[in-house]
């Protein structure tokens, strides 16, 4: 009996040891990006942005009736076992190829302490979870390849269906898993019945997407798509809003901008798996394609599609911490398989060992040294992915929500801002006074245009509507945004800079001066619970995806200071403020442009072209910074050589005619 049990020690031990850590590391704030969205609609049992991720939810809505440290706390344990339990499948995997428990140790212990990979062990959202199904669906698809046992494909089928649940993604693999099923095509089609229960299992997976419509039925303050019939519900499935694989409307990029993304994704991947490790990896797909070329083609095509080419399709601009923070995202998968290499390249490095010094003696030495890869790792990466004390997800939105009067009404967009405030408005219940408005996955957007409104806008010209709900409701209530809403005709609203949102001031009387109005916003700020965000010193917030939480303090001092320049005619300060606006997040492009309008307007010509190069390096599509340094070098400089250049670098990255871009972005913005 104990004999039996001896070989469930080992990864078990595994198990233990990478779930202890993660817990510990496991963030108790919910961070940034979608977190806030699958937490709060967790704890409402509500419908997180299409497509609903109804796996994600249910499971975060069991652990968060258990009330134990927080709600993002609980959700996230969904992502620490995952993660603990995809370890160990990989470790199975390892161990089925190789017949080596030294190398599975050391493939495994690289998996799970790779940045991507241990990054999204720590936070409630949908990627660990994904990770974990990547590997258990090619892990099984390979079992039946090799094993052609009914039980693999019956589990294939349900897990294929229950892995759509989280995250559709996933079906970037689905040729992968095809390629080794059908490998064994006859002995499937020569019994019908095998596939009669597989499609049956499938369907039970996918059964989970029945949650959407119930807990839409009961009307949860978070509740994404609204449904009510099968068109709403496939609305939701199928991300209409966003477009089927993309994130909403986004630039059209030329074949040169993709080039540089793609650059930037093999750089990132370079960066974080170290060139040690990707060396390994080649070895291992060269031993691979030499073993078994169907199973090589499998994984390789399974890197191609989720990574450089899923990558390509959904085609989003390397601008803003917005979308730089979902490229980090996205890699996670296609770093994940192609660690499915590593296992046979170690096995194979070690046998050119082994031929070199003539015997085996060695091996188990040369595998251990292996282990110095995962232990650097650890050094490396434990404290960018040690979360546990980190509350700036929480405290964005205690900022954002805590300086409104009473019964303010408070409109969101962009993610993190929304989704966090969200979090503790409805999670933990602060400021229950506050009505917050959302464009439209939240219900109290309808009570906003039910009173002011008889429809609620639904299209691209949506902004008319809710400028005019706002409007209308600012005679009532405190009428706060997190963006300037203008109609796109008639008179401009006024919009004050009230903390991280504006206040929407309708009547041009109650404009504060100066001197108070800087009053207002010292008082404000001196309150906030992220004040010191730029000196905190935790190596975690490095992370791509907090960057747009650090921007949304940024932006604000931008805000602040375009408001200062226009109402008070005050350059001098508003320069001030704009370079506070880098002190708070020195990758803002926009910061960066804003202070060298004013170098320019200085005669400052070096100054201004260092900040314009600076944006540049932040964002190397973004079209107002050679803009920027046209002029610079045209008028500053009195460089025609150099602004000419300018000209050409444009029209080539950019595929467009420069001067006529420029004339169309003037009538575009009303310059």
């Amino acid at each position: 009996m104990f004999t039996g049990l001896r070989k469930y020690i080992l990864p078990l031990s595994l198990f233990l040891v990478v779930l202890l850590i993660y817990i510990h590391n496991l963030s108790r704030s919910v961070f940034g990006g979608d977190v806030g969205d699958f937490v709060t609609s967790a704890i409402v049992m509500g419908v997180p942005h299409p497509s609903g991720y109804p796996l994600i939810t249910l499971l975060g809505f069991l652990l968060t009736r258990i009330n134990f440290l927080t709600p993002a706390f609980m959700v996230g344990l969904v992502s620490v076992f995952s993660a603990s339990l995809a370890v160990v499948l990989f470790y199975i995997f390892s161990l089925k190829v190789t017949n080596s428990k030294l190398i599975s140790c050391v493939s495994a212990f690289v998996l799970a302490f790779n940045y991507l990979f241990w990054f999204y062990a720590e936070i409630a959202e949908v990627f660990a979870l994904n990770s974990f199904f990547v590997i258990l669906l090619l892990l099984l698809a390979y079992l039946y390849y090799k094993d052609k046992k009914a039980n693999y494909f019956y589990l294939l089928a349900f897990f294929t269906g229950l892995s759509l649940t989280n995250n559709y993604i996933i079906s970037f693999i689905f040729p992968s898993v095809l390629i080794l099923i059908f490998a064994n095509y006859k002995k499937i089609l020569k019994k019908p019945k095998t596939i009669f229960w597989g499609m049956l299992f499938g369907l039970l997976g996918l059964s989970v997407y029945l949650y959407i419509p119930v807990a839409s039925f009961f009307n949860p303050p978070v509740n994404w798509g609204n449904v009510k019939d099968l068109n709403t519900f496939f609305d939701v499935l199928l991300r209409k809003m966003y477009g089927t694989f993309g994130v909403g409307p986004t630039p059209d990029l030329n074949l040169m901008q993709k080039l540089i993304i793609q650059k930037n994704y093999f750089l990132y991947l370079l960066y974080q798996l170290t060139i040690p490790v990707l060396f390994i990896c080649a070895l291992g797909a060269v031993s691979l394609l030499r073993k078994s070329k169907l199973l090589f083609i499998s994984l390789f095509l399974g890197f191609l599609l989720s990574g450089p080419f899923f990558i390509a399709l959904i085609g989003l601009p390397l601008l803003k911490s917005f979308y730089i923070g979902i490229y980090e995202r996205f890699y996670t998968m296609s770093a994940v398989i192609l660690l499915f290499f590593f296992p046979f390249g170690l096995q194979f490095f070690v046998h050119i060992l082994n031929r070199i010094f003539k015997k085996n003696t060695y091996e188990k030495l040369f595998i251990a040294i292996f282990f110095i890869i995962p232990l650097l790792f650890v050094k490396y990466n434990f404290s960018k992915t040690d979360l546990h004390n980190v509350w700036i997800g929480d405290n964005l939105a205690y900022d954002i929500i805590s300086p409104l009067p009473l019964n303010s009404i408070l409109f969101l967009t962009a993610d993190t801002p929304q989704f966090n405030t969200w979090y503790i408005h409805y999670g933990l219940k602060v400021r229950p006074d506050v009505t917050i408005l959302g464009m439209v996955a939240n219900n109290n957007v309808h009570k906003l245009t039910d009173s002011y409104l008889k429809e609620f806008p639904k299209d691209s010209k949506s902004q008319d509507l809710i400028a005019k709900a706002l409007l209308n409701a600012s005679n009532k209530a405190p009428v706060f945004s997190n963006i300037k809403i203008q109609p796109s005709k008639g008179k401009q609203f006024i919009w004050v800079p009230y903390g991280l949102v504006y206040k929407l001031e309708s009547d041009p009387k109650k404009i504060l001066s100066e001197q108070e109005f800087l009053k207002t916003q010292s008082q404000i700020w001196d309150k906030f619970k992220n004040k010191n965000i730029s000196k905190d010193n935790n190596i975690s917030l490095n992370s791509l995806t907090i960057l747009e939480i650090n921007s949304a303090y940024s932006n604000a001092m931008i805000g602040q200071g375009d408001y200062i320049f226009t109402q008070y005619h005050n350059p001098q300060l508003a320069l001030a403020y704009f370079q506070k606006a880098l002190y708070f997040d020195n990758n803002n492009p926009d910061a960066y442009l804003a202070v060298a309008v004013f170098e320019m307007n200085d005669l400052n010509c070096k100054e201004a072209r260092d900040n314009i190069y600076k944006a540049m390096d932040v964002d190397p599509l973004t079209d107002r910074a050679y803009y920027y340094l046209y002029i610079n070098y045209k008028f500053c400089f009195k460089d025609n050589n150099k602004a000419a250049d300018v000209v050409k670098s444009y029209n080539k990255i950019f595929k467009g005619d420069f001067f006529k871009d420029i004339k169309e972005n003037e009538k575009k913005n009303n310059i």
